[in-house]
This record gives C-alpha cells, sequence and structure tokens, in this order.
C-alpha cells in the first residue's frame, strides 16, 4: 500500500541544472550585460520550468466492505468480510519532497466466513471503544453567567440536555487542528480576537453548545488513527533533517479484539503475502548438489529499493484469544502497548515496553487457576531488538539478532498440560503455513526447498526482578509449590561443540562412571550412542550458550485460596495476589536460607542436519544447600511429578516436531535422494540432556513442623 502511495506522489521531473548540463562549457563567452539575453533566458527558464502546485484531498466513506476469497479450491470460497467503518483520508502535498498521509478508521470488524453463523469464534478482529459506553457527566450549570453575576439556578433540577439550542453541535473533524501543523505559505491568517483560558468547554459561538467537558480528542473517537510523511530522496534536507528516513509513520490504536482461528489466518495471511514462504527450486537433478537450485534473490530487492522507515506504534488494550476446534485455549491481554521500529539499510531496530499483560487459561481444566501470567509494576516489560538484514554464512558478525529485555516481577503459573496445548496450537499453525506453501509450490510445478539453513544465532540478554513460578499439584488441587526465582539474569554467547566452556568440553574431562548425573555405565554409553551419532565428518555443530543466573532463590509450599486476601497488610504481603484467587504461604519453608543456582542452557542451532549433541543441553550446580521436607511436602512434590509434569495428555505432543528420523529424513542428511527403505533403520537422537552438580547438598526429611 506504502508502494502505491509512493508511486502516486512520485515526480519524475528532473532537477534544475543537472549534472549534463553543467559538465559541458560555453561555446563562447557571452556579454553579461546585454539584456535581450538575460530576457530571453529568463523567459526560456520560466516556459520550461514546472511550476509545483499544492494538493488537498479528503476522502470520507461511511462504510467500506471488502470480501477476501481463496483460491485453493476449483471453486472460489469466501474467507473472510473486512467491514470499515467511517474511513477517513486526509492527503496533503504541501512541497515537492513531502507527502503527508491522514487515516482515521472509527470500527473494524472481521468475520470468519468459514465458521458457521451465530458461533462466538466468527469474529476475527473486533474494534470496541472503551470510552464510548461510559455515559457523559452531565453538563455544568450556569455556563455563560458572568462570574460577578450571582448564580440563581442552584434551585433548578439538573436537565439531562445542554443549557442552550441547539442541544450539542459536534463539528470537530478528525482532521482540522490537531493534525494540520503547518499552513501553506502564503495562507493568510486571521488574527486571534478572542482569547479563552477554556476553550475546549466553551466552544466559539454559534453557536455556544456548552458541552460540560473537555471534547474526546480524535484518538478516543477513532479505533485506528496512521500518519504517513513521505519524504523524495532529492530533498537537500533529506541526509541533513530526515536523517535518509523516506517514511515516518505514526499508528493509533484505541481497543482492539483479536480472535485466532488457525486455519482462516493461516488462509488471510498467505492472501495478504505475509506467509512463511521457502524459495521454491524447479526439478534439475536427483543429486543433492544439483537438486537445490539457487534463487537470485538480489535482483528481486534489487528492483524494490529499500526504503528507510520510521515507524511509531501504540495500542492502548489490545486482546487477543487462542480458538481451538473444541474449545478456547488462551487470552492475552496487553495494556498500554508502544514501541519504536526503525528499518534502515535492510536492518531492523525495535524498542518497545507495554504497561500490563496478563495470559488467561480458558480451557475446561483451567477453572481453579485461570490466571497463567500476569505482570505487576508500572511497565511490565521493555525490551531493545536488533536484526541485521542479511544472512551471515561465514559468521563474521558477533549475531544475527539481540534481544535486550527488563522485566518487572512476574507471576506464572505452571501446568504442563495447558503449555503442551500451546506448544500443539502454535505447531499446529506453522505445519499449516507449510502445507499451504507447499500446495502452492506444487500447482506450480515446483519442488519446495527442505534444506533449511542453521538457526540464527540470538543473543539474548535478561534482566528480571524477582520472578514467581507457582506450580500446582494438579489442574484441580489447591495444593501448590512456589519457587522465587530472585534476581534472573541471562546472559549468550555462541560458540562451537568442543570449544573451552562448552558442556560437552567439560564431559571430557570426566568418565561417565564418575559423572554425578548418571547412574551406571550402561546408561551413559546410551547417551554416547544416541548423541555421537554417524556424522562425524560433518562440521562442528554451532551452540547457543546462555549463562543463566538466579540469586536468592526460595522455595515453599503454598494453599490456592478463592478470591482477594482479607488479611491484615502484613498477611498481604506474604501472599501472591491475582485477579481471582491468590495464594497463601503455608509453615515452614523447605530452605531456612535463600540459595544461588547458575544454570548453562546449550540449544544446538544445527540440530534440523547435525544431531552430534542435543538439540538442549542444560547444566546446573548449586552447593551449600539445605532442605527441610515434611510428609505433607513430599506428598506434594510427588503429586507435581505425577500429576503435572508427568500427565499424560492425548494428542497434545505436537506433530510438527519429531524425535524419530525417518528413512527419508536419514537420506536427505546424508546427500541421498533415493534410498532403499529397507537398509535404512528409523534412528532416534537425544532432544534434552540435563546435568545437575550437587554439592554439599543435604535433604532432611521430618515428620512434621
Amino acid at each position: 500500500m506504502l508502494q502505491s502511495v509512493c508511486n502516486l506522489s512520485y515526480d519524475d521531473t528532473p532537477e534544475c541544472g543537472s549534472l549534463d548540463d553543467r559538465s559541458h562549457p560555453a561555446p563562447h563567452k557571452e556579454d553579461p550585460f546585454d539584456n535581450t539575453q538575460l530576457q530571453g533566458a529568463c523567459s526560456t527558464s520560466d516556459s520550461h520550468e514546472p511550476k509545483f502546485v499544492r494538493c488537498y484531498a479528503d476522502f470520507i466513506l461511511p462504510a467500506f466492505l471488502v470480501h477476501l476469497c481463496g483460491d485453493l479450491c476449483e471453486e472460489e470460497q469466501d474467507l473472510v468480510v473486512l467491514s470499515f467503518q467511517e474511513l477517513s483520508v486526509h492527503y496533503e502535498k504541501e512541497s515537492p519532497h513531502e507527502t503527508s498521509i491522514q487515516v482515521a478508521l472509527r470500527g473494524l470488524l472481521m468475520e470468519d466466513l468459514l465458521e458457521v453463523p451465530g458461533s462466538e469464534h466468527r469474529y476475527l478482529i473486533r474494534s470496541s471503544n472503551m470510552s464510548a459506553t461510559e455515559a457523559p457527566p452531565a453538563p455544568q450549570k450556569a455556563d455563560f453567567i458572568s462570574v460577578s453575576c450571582p448564580d440563581m439556578t442552584h434551585h433548578v433540577p439538573l436537565v439531562p440536555y445542554h443549557p442552550s439550542l441547539p442541544d450539542h453541535l459536534c463539528t470537530e473533524n478528525v482532521f482540522k487542528a490537531h493534525l494540520k501543523k503547518s499552513k501553506p505559505k502564503g495562507y493568510p491568517r486571521r488574527p486571534s480576537v478572542l482569547r479563552r483560558s477554556n476553550s475546549a468547554t466553551c466552544p466559539f459561538t454559534p453557536p455556544p453548545s456548552p458541552s460540560g467537558r473537555a471534547s474526546p480528542p480524535v484518538q478516543e473517537d477513532s479505533l485506528m488513527h496512521i500518519s504517513v510523511l513521505l519524504m523524495d530522496r532529492r530533498s537537500p534536507y533529506f541526509a541533513s533533517k530526515h536523517n535518509k528516513t523516506d517514511r515516518v509513520i505514526q499508528v493509533v490504536f484505541n481497543s482492539l479484539e483479536v480472535t485466532v482461528n488457525s486455519q482462516t489466518w493461516v488462509m488471510v495471511l498467505d492472501f495478504l503475502g505475509m506467509n512463511s514462504e521457502s524459495p521454491a527450486v524447479h526439478k534439475s537433478s536427483t543429486h543433492r548438489q544439483s537438486s537445490v537450485v539457487k534463487v537470485d534473490l538480489d535482483t528481486a530487492h534489487e528492483a524494490l529499493e529499500l526504503k528507510n522507515t520510521e515507524l511509531d506504534v501504540s495500542i492502548c488494550n489490545l486482546t487477543v484469544t487462542l480458538n481451538k476446534p473444541v474449545y478456547q485455549l488462551a487470552r492475552s491481554s496487553i495494556s498500554n502497548f508502544a514501541t519504536h521500529i526503525s528499518l534502515q539499510d535492510g536492518n531492523t531496530a525495535v524498542r518497545a515496553s507495554l504497561e500490563k499483560i496478563s495470559v488467561l487459561d480458558l480451557t475446561p481444566y483451567g477453572g481453579l487457576y485461570r490466571e497463567r501470567f500476569v505482570t505487576t509494576g508500572k511497565e511490565a516489560l521493555h525490551f531493545d531488538i536488533f536484526r541485521y538484514g542479511t544472512t551471515d554464512q561465514a559468521l563474521e558478525r558477533e549475531f544475527d539478532i539481540k534481544v535486550e529485555c527488563e522485566m518487572s516481577s512476574v507471576q506464572l503459573v505452571y501446568m504442563h498440560r495447558f503449555m503442551l496445548e500451546a506448544m500443539e496450537f502454535f505447531a499446529n499453525f506453522t505445519e499449516l503455513q507449510t502445507l499451504l506453501v507447499n500446495l502452492r509450490a506444487a500447482t506450480k510445478g515446483d519442488e519446495v526447498n527442505v534444506m533449511t539453513s542453521r538457526a540464527p544465532r540470538l543473543k539474548l540478554e535478561l534482566t528480571a526482578g524477582s520472578p514467581v513460578i507457582v506450580v500446582p499439584q494438579a489442574y484441580n488441587s489447591h495444593d501448590v509449590l512456589v519457587a522465587n526465582l530472585g534476581n534472573l539474569t541471562v546472559s549468550t554467547s555462541f560458540c562451537f561443540v568442543g570449544d573451552e566452556g562448552t558442556v560437552s568440553s567439560m564431559q571430557k574431562h570426566h568418565s561417565c562412571s564418575a559423572s554425578p548425573t548418571l547412574s551406571n555405565n550402561n546408561d551413559c554409553r546410551g547417551v554416547d550412542s544416541v548423541s555421537l551419532s554417524d556424522v562425524e565428518d560433518d562440521a562442528p555443530c554451532l551452540l547457543q550458550v546462555m549463562k543463566i543466573t538466579l540469586v536468592d532463590m526460595d522455595l515453599y509450599s503454598g494453599t490456592h485460596v478463592p478470591g482477594k486476601a482479607k488479611h491484615s497488610s502484613s498477611a498481604q504481603a506474604s501472599c501472591l495476589q491475582f485477579s481471582s484467587y491468590h495464594i497463601e504461604k503455608n509453615d515452614g519453608p523447605l530452605l531456612p536460607q535463600t540459595f544461588m543456582l547458575k544454570l548453562q542452557a546449550e540449544k544446538n542451532l544445527d540440530s534440523f542436519i547435525n544431531h552430534t549433541v542435543p538439540d538442549w543441553t542444560v547444566q546446573g550446580s548449586f552447593s551449600s544447600v539445605h532442605f527441610t521436607i515434611d510428609r505433607h511436602q513430599g506428598q506434594l512434590i510427588q503429586g507435581i511429578l505425577r500429576r503435572n509434569l508427568g500427565e499424560h495428555v492425548d494428542g497434545s505432543s505436537p506433530s510438527s516436531v519429531s524425535f524419530v528420523e525417518t528413512p527419508a529424513e536419514q537420506a536427505r542428511r546424508i546427500g541421498r535422494t533415493e534410498v532403499d527403505r529397507g537398509s535404512l533403520t528409523d534412528k532416534a537422537w537425544t532432544s534434552l540432556a540435563v546435568y545437575m552438580d550437587l554439592v554439599n547438598v543435604s535433604l532432611e526429611l521430618v515428620h512434621s513442623r
């Protein structure tokens, strides 16, 4: 859309005095005092130099309906219908090199036509104005009575209408004074004769129409407001004033409700060209080296010239609901989200913050613990993201993506069932996208390049203050185990397998029989036979090494109590507050004092084609820790392991995550496309390996406290 707007506002008029004209010297010297030549030159320049014409346009549409149809079937199938209410567009071009566009939308509704009529999941996007439902306060009495005259209307009953006629004429326009920051040159300005201090509540007359309160700004009346400023690169101030920025966009949302139906949203994103497509390749040969034809992406990027863009997005209230075919999965609410996105030379920089975020469990098993994730504090999250636009196969850069995150205190209720269902939802969404891409490639007679590249190097720097994890014994149990992680810090580096400091190098210095994490030699040989597969000749795996430090960590048991805490302030301070329940701390802590835990998590970035090491490896160590567990706490820990973490959930394992290598995948890994299925057997690899070093750790079991 922005490219189309740029094409409409593009001016191909060459600049005055081009380099070609200035590079050729004059054939002979003219008399500088020849008036006839000067007049002729002036008339010639005036006749050939076009005059700039300022352009202003307004476009207002009360209702606008758009039907999106799918083309995968033989007949077109309606997907969704978009309804735009009170769409207003203001176009303004006051200078040859700058174009301003203002867009306002009062309401938005997206209806899923694949759902049956009357379904509560039929509306994918729905706008709601939070301030529209509030009744306006009664107007003030004696709005225009002089201050020197006594108020004689105190005995008059309050009427619901305004004290002047007509009742209320609202003549505000969304593209009026607050948007027009500058007027055209030479625009006649009326001298300000009237001076007033309360211009919002007492508008100019006629008619007076006092409103009793300030009229709401445009952003409160409109669901969405977009401001776009387009700059031409030929502007003399393009580098000095605009910092080589082609577009400056500001987007303001009021309140929006989004429902995610996987099948419909995948097709809508594909319609909009936002699907995660992989480059299609043509059939050429069965050999691995010649089966993948490189796509010349540089030519495509040159055709679409990169535009430097500055984007500001702010959302007052955003609600996202994840919907499964049988029931709703989760609902996330975000308040006061603000972000600044900078697209410069193909690189992306994002700075964002949000005030509050909460995640609700809407499954049939979430009745007791409805809130799964809540934040506390004025600013819940602040993060900076930087991503390079080009790939770095030679690993010359320090990272591909860098994320710096500062998080306030968060409270997480962990249920293994809910986590598996969430993973299944997103895996199913990705699987549908891949399936749709393959279908489109098949219709074109192409093959999809199944050989994916290395995972991006994500450098994560995270600091969080006192995150708390609540682990219930089961979804229907009131007994919980609370882990206060204290101060959490995460730092990231990148190493190859076997480098100094990695888990693989540490394991080389210890024999399998002496390892505290393995019970016997048979287990050790099993791990080695699985991890160290027949890929020793392959290049070493690249690892993402994350060092996690938890300071002042504490563990204690608690009890789920419905409703808010109604005790003293000291008791409320020891409780974990949620909106519909709270967690009370039980007597008898598991730890007499807090301790520090250090973890090192390694992710195999080449896990798609190389399983020399597990996909995830976690090593931790803590020392000088004394645990005291009574009978009730012991039963709680056993119940968590059996009924929460070890709960069997039918059909909850993501179908796209497979830990068994099929013959086709093994053949693709070793570079063959045609293999004898009888010669290759299914092969398994290690997905997760955990090593914990316990030094001077004691456990005391007591009957009761």
